[in-house]
């Protein structure tokens, strides 16, 4: 079978798309739309990088947004035809002719909407987060997204032939909300081998964050708390993204973590779960400031359970359901430096084996592998009720 993915974000940084590529690379000939920097090795795959962008699309793409909400959707979707991205993604349809089409989150749907009516070629939405609450209230990008995105889902339950998303709050919200029949792939790393359980050391005990940094995250909360907890706890970040605030975020808690507080290089994403598994717990404490932020399921969480490490999360309801079932981490009682230094406390060293224990089994479970087997499945289907080769 022949697919497209189409994703009109830096391929690289996309552990998600990359991980589709890696899959279905192994048994379909795939196609892959997307905006350079991309990896070295796509696993045989062909790659058309988009054209670069310019001020002229993203005057565009702020017309569009304008256009959606003030002169209607046809004036939208006919702007959006005039776009660089979008005349190069038809053109690699066209020239390619797949026979499905992965749509990565919302700015490919309208070229995979548009090549769908022309060829009937299926499309299935990988529709990542829950997009119509993906900005805080008030906002401009609310006030102008929000109508063009509702506009979008629902029109795409009209010809999508399937979606996916994170996880099953947000599929659920989908269906409730836009009749899409969406289902759920986890974030989860390929294992290449499976973790191995660790016993803590009782007299340093090590703990973990992966991340993004960005300040609504607020990362110095987790510094604080372990500070506040003193012996025998160590935390270590890599967190990627801005290395400018990195370096002064590591600059800053070398001078007052006490030692306490360790903050390395960036790990390339293909190295984070080898890397990890030399602690004991992983730790998420990401704040609320949005629905998707209340719901979220990070790519940590997987990262984590690949790596044989048991976790300290902040209490949200995805999260609690999963240790309801799996009993794989401590659920702090709030997101502040306090409810860290508590937990972290109450934690002896026979909790926290069984954590990584329990761990250890679940990874068996939650892990790409799985997952790709979902997303070949789908395909598969996809493909046999809309009559494409296979």
């Amino acid at each position: 079978m022949r697919i497209a993915i189409l994703v009109f974000s830096p391929l690289a940084a996309d552990a998600r798309v990359l991980r589709q590529v890696e899959c279905l690379r192994q048994h379909h000939e795939v196609m892959i739309v997307a905006q350079n920097p991309a990896p070295a090795d796509l696993w045989g795959a062909d790659l058309r990088p988009l054209p670069p962008d310019s001020w002229l699309p993203q005057k565009m793409n702020a017309l569009r947004r304008r256009a959606g909400v003030h002169a209607g959707m046809k004036i939208r979707d006919f702007l959006g035809r005039l776009t660089a991205h979008y005349r190069f993604a038809l053109r690699s349809l066209r020239t390619f002719r797949p026979d499905l089409i992965l749509c990565n989150e919302l700015h490919p749907m309208s070229v995979s909407r548009d090549y769908h009516r022309a060829s009937g070629c299926p499309v299935i939405l990988d529709l990542h987060e829950f997009y119509p609450c993906d900005s805080i209230s008030g906002t401009s990008v609310e006030r102008y997204d929000r109508p063009n995105t509702d506009w979008a889902l629902r029109d795409a339950a009209k010809w999508a032939a399937g979606a996916v998303t994170v996880n099953e709050m947000i599929a659920q919200r989908y269906r409730d909300d836009y009749g899409l029949d969406c289902g759920v792939l986890y974030n989860a790393p390929r294992l290449q081998q499976p973790p191995v359980f660790r016993p803590v050391n009782p007299a340093q005990m090590e703990l973990v964050h992966v991340g993004v940094i960005h300040a609504e995250r607020r990362p110095e909360v987790m510094a604080e708390g372990v500070v506040m907890a003193g012996d025998p706890w160590r935390l270590h970040f890599y967190l990627a993204g801005d290395q400018q605030r990195i370096a002064s975020f590591r600059a800053h808690w070398a001078a007052h973590g006490g030692g306490r507080v360790i903050v390395h290089e960036t790990l390339p994403v293909d190295q984070i779960e080898a890397t990890i598994a030399q602690y004991d717990l992983g730790i998420s404490m990401i704040p609320t400031i949005s629905w998707n932020w209340l719901m979220s399921s990070p790519n940590k969480f997987f990262s984590y359970l690949a790596a044989g490490l048991g976790m300290i999360l902040g209490p949200k309801p995805w999260k609690e359901m999963m240790n309801r079932k799996w009993d794989i981490a401590e659920m702090t009682r709030g997101f502040e430096a306090a409810d860290l230094a508590g937990t972290l406390r109450s934690l002896t060293p026979e909790r926290i084996n069984q954590l990584k224990q329990h761990a250890v089994a679940a990874s068996a479970f939650l892990n790409g592998n799985v997952e790709g087997e979902k997303l070949l499945a789908l395909c598969a289907r996809v493909a046999a009720t809309n009559g494409a080769a296979a």
